[in-house]
């Protein structure tokens, strides 16, 4: 069973990502996990600590599960990148689908430096991801595994308006046809 923190987290992450962080309210909130509001600020001095358990907890669990999908793909960086994507598109057709937590949080929150902080930090984290995923292409200045991040950024804001595969199909396409290049041309360098 989940102590009352986790709850608190848990039930923040559905109902803001899935209405917004300014439209739920702590009272709502306690309404929800069923406790009085005093016993909700009891474990989080305010609103704000509220959300930044949230976007911390997303943050863990995103960056978790972009590393499992990794190291648990063949070690082909055109699979690894492929598995990524296939992922987002599992999670980005579903019509619950908003988009990133972090940039939704930014749009209501985009005053507040720590929300600033927390949203750069997770982009820098998922770009490391996407330079992990392309270690074997020689990429010194990660100007390949930028671009790949760029294009799943995109890939998942497209995603949120029409949950379509459209956008995910297109982005797949060519991402593979630039590693292929890629990897060509390294292959031919070292060869030659």
């Amino acid at each position: 069973m989940k102590n009352l923190r986790e709850r608190v987290i848990s039930t923040a992450r559905d109902l803001f990502y899935r209405e917004g962080i300014h439209v739920v309210g702590v009272d709502r909130l306690a309404e929800e996990i069923g406790i009085a509001k005093a016993t909700l600020y009891r474990h989080f001095a305010s609103k704000d600590e509220i959300i930044f358990a949230y976007l911390e907890d997303f943050h863990r669990q995103s960056l978790e599960s972009m590393r499992r999908i990794i190291e648990n793909a063949p070690p082909d960086p055109r699979d690894r990148i492929g598995r990524l994507f296939v992922e987002l598109g599992h999670i980005g057709i579903r019509p619950e689908f908003r988009g990133c937590p972090f940039l939704l949080a930014l749009s209501e929150y985009g005053h507040v430096q720590r929300i600033r902080e927390m949203t750069a930090e997770h982009k820098r984290a998922t770009r490391a991801l996407f330079a992990l995923a392309l270690r074997e292409i020689d990429d010194p200045e990660h100007s390949l595994s930028e671009l790949v991040a760029l294009i799943y950024e995109g890939t998942a804001a497209l995603m949120s308006v029409d949950h379509s595969t459209q956008a995910l199909t297109t982005a797949i396409r060519h991402i593979d046809s630039l590693l292929a290049a890629r990897i060509g041309s390294a292959s031919r360098t070292a060869a030659g």
